[in-house]
């Protein structure tokens, strides 16, 4: 073996040892319940969250592939990815209304009262 074909081998070995593993989670919407699954097996919630804590731990990378579902049942799945993936709180979005130009700041009522009499 010449040394560059040794030394290709090696580097294509570290760069496959370097890369992070996926967790392909796959998420089904059955009567309202969320359902998890990695592969075929149904995941109950301790096995979800411990999956995820070791996930974590190794710094895999996660995937979710969801099933189409309903708007609520979309929005309950996507807490509980946030959740597996260590989100700790979750709370509301504000946004601020973006300020008016000058020009609709000063521009006069179109349409004046009537002047009481």
């Amino acid at each position: 073996m010449t040394f560059w074909r040794l030394g290709a081998m090696l580097f294509l070995s570290f760069v496959a040892a370097a890369q992070a593993d996926t967790l392909t989670l796959r998420i089904k919407s059955d009567d309202g319940q969320i359902q998890f699954f990695k592969g075929r097996k149904k995941l109950s919630d301790s096995q979800l969250n411990q999956l995820c804590a070791a996930a974590k731990a190794r710094k895999d990378e996660i995937e979710f592939q969801r099933e189409k579902m309903t708007a609520n049942d979309a929005l309950a799945s996507i807490l509980k990815e946030a959740q597996c993936l260590g989100a700790t709180r979750s709370g509301t979005i504000q946004r601020e209304p973006e300020p008016k130009s000058a020009v609709r700041k000063h521009a006069k009522p179109r349409h004046r009262a009537k002047a009481r009499r």
